[in-house]
Parts: C-alpha cells; sequence; structure tokens
C-alpha cells in the first residue's frame, strides 16, 4: 500500500538530516553526559 503523502518531500528530508546533524555534533561537544 503506498501513499505519496506518506514519503516526506525532499526539503523536509534534508531539514530533518540537518537538524540531525545539528544535535549530533551539539551531543558530540556537550561535556554534561554522564
Amino acid at each position: 500500500h503506498f501513499n505519496p503523502t506518506d514519503r516526506l518531500s525532499e526539503s523536509q528530508r534534508r531539514y530533518a538530516e540537518d537538524q540531525l546533524k545539528l544535535f549530533q555534533n551539539w551531543w558530540a561537544n556537550w561535556d554534561g553526559k554522564p
């Protein structure tokens, strides 16, 4: 069963990937980790 609305648009996917990279960067550089 395929529904076009189930797929993220290209711009949404790129935005999500950028946010993930930013978060991973922040997490890697955060000194408060246990």
